[in-house]
C-alpha cells in the first residue's frame, strides 16, 4: 500500500481527514448539547471557566479517530482489544458526562477496560529495565501493576480536562510524539493510528481553545488517557509490525528516549 506513495503522505492525510471529521461532528454536538442544556458548570476550583460550557466533545474525537484509523487496523488481537477497551471507556464517559456516574462504578469500568487490553492483548510491564533496580516482573504482578497504572493514568489525564485547551494540547503533544517515534522506526500501522488520533484531537482543539466552546469531557479524556498509556507501553515493549524490525534494541541504546517515555 505504501510502496509507491511516501508514508508521510498517509500520515498527513490521516491527520487532516480525522481533523475534518472530528470538527464536523463537534459542530453538531455543540448544537445538540446547547439545545439540551448539557453543560459543564464552573466550580471555581478545577473548572475555572467563566460560563457554562457544553461537554461531550470526546464524541467528535472518537468519531474521527475510529473512522480514519479503521483503514489501518490489521486483524490483530492487540488492536481488537485496544478498540474494545476504548469503546468501554467511551460509553462510560458519555454516561458520566450526562448522568454523573457514581465514582465507584466509573472506577470499575476503568479497571475493566484496562484489564481487557493488559490481559488479553498481553500488553503489560515485563521489566523496569533497571529502574529502582528492578528488571524482570512476574506474569501476574505485571498484569496487576499495569492495570493499576493504566487506570491511574486515565484518571490523571481525566483530571486536567476543564481548562480551555489544556487536555487537547497535551494529548496532541504526547500522541504526536509517539506517532513520530513509530514513524521513525518505520512502523506504519502504529504511526498511522496515532496520527489519526492526533488529527481527531486537533479537530476538538479548534473549538476547545480559549474561549472554549466545548470540552472533551470524560467521553474523550478517559479513552485518550488510556490510548496514551497503552501506545507508550507498546513503544516501550517494541510491539511493532514493521517487518522484522524491533524497537527494543533502539530503546536500550537511547536512554533519553526511555526517560521520555517513563516521564
Amino acid at each position: 500500500m505504501t510502496d509507491t506513495i511516501p508514508q508521510y503522505l498517509y500520515y498527513i492525510a490521516a491527520t487532516i481527514i480525522a481533523a475534518v471529521v472530528s470538527m464536523y461532528a463537534i459542530q453538531k454536538i455543540i448544537f445538540i448539547t446547547r439545545h439540551r442544556k448539557l453543560y459543564d458548570v464552573p466550580d471555581d476550583t478545577r473548572k475555572i471557566h467563566g460560563a457554562e460550557i457544553p461537554t461531550l466533545g470526546g464524541i467528535g474525537i472518537f468519531t474521527g479517530y475510529i473512522i480514519v484509523s479503521a483503514f489501518f487496523w490489521p486483524p490483530d488481537n492487540i488492536f481488537q482489544f485496544i478498540v474494545c477497551s476504548s469503546v468501554i471507556l467511551f460509553f462510560t464517559g458519555i454516561y458520566d458526562d450526562i448522568m454523573n456516574m457514581k465514582p465507584s462504578k466509573k472506577l470499575l469500568a476503568q479497571l475493566l477496560a484496562s484489564f481487557i487490553t493488559v490481559y488479553f492483548a498481553h500488553v503489560r510491564f515485563e521489566s523496569f529495565y533497571g529502574l529502582f533496580g528492578i528488571y524482570t516482573i512476574g506474569y501476574w504482578p505485571g498484569i496487576l501493576l499495569t492495570t493499576f497504572l493504566c487506570t491511574f493514568f486515565i484518571n490523571v489525564f481525566n483530571f486536567i480536562d476543564g481548562i480551555d485547551g489544556l487536555a487537547s494540547v497535551l494529548a496532541i503533544l504526547y500522541l504526536g510524539t509517539l506517532g513520530c517515534m513509530f514513524a521513525l522506526m518505520q512502523d506504519f500501522i502504529y504511526a498511522s493510528v496515532l496520527f489519526s488520533l492526533v488529527g481527531a484531537t486537533i479537530g476538538l482543539l479548534f473549538f476547545n481553545r480559549a474561549p472554549a466552546k466545548i470540552y472533551m469531557g470524560d467521553t474523550g479524556s478517559m479513552f485518550l488517557g488510556f490510548s496514551i498509556f497503552i501506545f507508550s507501553l507498546l513503544f516501550l515493549h517494541g510491539a511493532c509490525h514493521a517487518g522484522s524490525m524491533s524497537i527494543l534494541p533502539y530503546i536500550h541504546s537511547q536512554q533519553n528516549v526511555l526517560i521520555l517515555i517513563v516521564a
